[in-house]
């Protein structure tokens, strides 16, 4: 992802889960809160994602991530559009 011309690596949050399939990435949350939604994308398709940006976090967090994907993060707490 890129924001303010700099590359950031996507961490999800644990009250996500995204399954792609095909051309389309399906992500669920809120399943902790109880007020679960669900958001349906095409890939290739622009977002706008809700959460911010770290250059740490903790280490079950990171195991989120490949292990080639450097920091900075953006933490993505939710789909916006």
């Amino acid at each position: 992802m890129a924001y303010n011309q700099e590359n950031y690596t996507l961490l999800w949050v644990p009250n996500l889960t995204i399954v792609e399939e095909d051309s389309l990435v399906m992500i669920t949350y809120g399943m902790v809160s109880g007020r679960r939604r669900e958001t349906i994308l095409h890939i290739g398709q622009s977002v706008s994602l809700g959460g911010g940006t770290t250059d740490q976090v903790s280490a079950d967090v990171r195991r989120t991530a490949p292990a080639h994907c450097p920091s900075p993060y953006w933490i993505v707490a939710s789909i916006v559009n």
